[in-house]
């Protein structure tokens, strides 16, 4: 497991190297029908892929409030790439984290609210992948009839996709203690 998190680390952290530009470098061009043509800047990307994944996530919490696991899960890669880790336990493939969702919300009949306790940051890798950390409260009534009260932070890698537009790849939960 630490070595896959080195792994991520490494990789993201040569992906920004090589997209970052060079103190006091001008913004690209590119050849564009005989003339030149600036591309977007990293602030540009990073503005236009934050516009981008908010209404995604306001979805993934409406979803996770409403207890709907087929629109909750609509947000997430299908097939077996789909990596999930929930306090130490890995799930790999979208049906095992569809099932394991409906198991945690018992079939849509939980009762969990979910609140974000700080704006989400969104790390803007490039145009098409994105990490973003969410920090959660939730709250919900235990089999005793007492209210349970939790905190936990989730790290989530977005994708986007040419069919399909951006899609969860890689998530992590784990509570806060």
């Amino acid at each position: 497991m630490k070595h896959l998190a080195g792994s991520v680390a490494v990789a993201l952290w040569v992906l920004l190297v090589a997209e970052a530009p060079a103190a006091g470098q001008n913004k690209p061009t590119q050849q564009a029908t005989g003339q030149k043509t600036a591309l977007p800047s990293t602030a540009e990307i990073s503005e236009s892929v934050s516009k981008e994944l908010e209404p995604l996530l306001d979805e993934l919490q409406a979803a996770a409030n409403a207890h709907d696991t087929d629109r909750f899960m609509a947000l997430y890669i299908k097939g077996e790439g789909l990596v999930a880790v929930f306090n130490g336990e890995e799930m790999r493939g979208w049906d095992n984290l569809y099932a394991q969702q409906l198991k945690w919300w018992n079939h849509g009949k939980s009762d969990v609210v979910y609140t974000q306790r700080a704006a989400p940051e969104i790390f803007v890798l490039g145009p098409d992948a994105a990490v973003v950390t969410l920090l959660l409260d939730s709250t919900r009534t235990a089999a005793d009839g007492s209210t349970v009260k939790n905190q936990f932070a989730i790290s989530m890698v977005w994708k986007k996709f040419i069919q399909g537009g951006w899609k969860l790849v890689y998530s992590h939960e784990s509570t806060v203690h």
